[in-house]
């Protein structure tokens, strides 16, 4: 695990931008209305957290 604050801004960037090209190509279309954020700091109520999904669940299913 990697703790807060060990990373640059750069390389987590790097590391987001490249997770989400290793994704299967059949899910890079669930990807095209979603926008990654990323923040410098976490939410004041949650201050060890490094990711959040914020939204609903689109009930789409991959053949269509």
């Amino acid at each position: 695990m990697v703790r807060k604050g060990s990373l640059s801004r750069q390389r987590f960037e790097y590391l987001v931008k490249k997770a989400l090209a290793t994704l299967p190509e059949e899910f890079q279309s669930f990807l095209e209305n979603v926008a990654v954020l990323i923040e410098d700091e976490s939410p004041d109520d949650m201050p060890d957290t490094m990711g959040l999904y914020e939204g609903g669940t689109p009930y789409r299913t991959l053949a269509g």
